[in-house]
């Protein structure tokens, strides 16, 4: 996918963003904070005001950057840190919004309901795309390298023949892309592919230990 075609899509995040931030404030009058905070403690009340207004700021802000700078979110190192959060952060607020919150208030109102829901899950997808879609290049080339060494200990410390490296190399190399660049979007896939690193880590010391008596 384009970088320009994913810079439009964090810009289309950041005008979903600017309409959550007005949300916001009609939600306090439709849902009457006011009235229905009066009767708890004075510290409650003020700490979930105090939440909120900061809440929204951090969302502004995000709105602002996705606006105004959309490239940076695409860059090396934290660009891509916050794109991967965020993802999860509004992937989190379906699953929060479809196993926590009233049903029954759900079903009164479920055109916004709806709405909501899909806002929430296009924006776990944009900035999902955005986290992932860079890091491809780089995690090939960094698996080429990784699982190249691994091969390599493996076959100085069992007594594998020369020959066997390359084939060792290609097997594996190709089972962590596919691991990675299929499975990898689910949770499941995530688990699975960060206990191949565990695992793989364990033999890779497994070997050097080998390789050294």
């Amino acid at each position: 996918m384009e970088t320009q075609m994913i810079e439009n899509g964090l810009r289309l995040a950041g005008a979903m963003l600017t309409g959550l931030v007005v949300a916001n404030f009609v939600a306090a009058r439709r849902w009457n904070y006011a009235d229905n905070l009066a009767g708890v403690a004075t510290i409650v009340r003020q700490i979930f005001y105090v939440h909120c207004a900061y809440i929204v700021a951090i969302i502004a802000a995000l709105a602002m950057l996705c606006l105004g700078w959309p490239e940076l979110l695409l860059q090396d190192g934290m660009g891509r840190v916050l794109s991967g959060y965020f993802s999860l952060f509004w992937l989190s607020r379906v699953i929060v919004q479809m196993t926590y919150y009233d049903r029954k208030l759900r079903r009164k109102d479920r055109g916004w309901d709806v709405f909501f829901l899909a806002v929430f899950f296009t924006l776990a997808l944009i900035f999902g795309v955005a986290a992932y879609q860079p890091w491809r290049p780089y995690w090939k080339s960094e698996f080429r390298s990784v699982v190249g060494h691994w091969s390599h200990c493996a076959s100085a410390a069992c007594g594998f023949p020369r020959c066997w490296d390359g084939k060792i190399i290609f097997r594996v190399y190709r089972h962590w892309c596919a691991s990675f660049g299929g499975r990898i979007r689910s949770m499941s896939g995530a688990v699975m592919f960060f206990s191949r690193c565990c695992c793989c880590a364990m033999a890779d010391g497994w070997c050097r230990d080998r390789a050294r008596r």
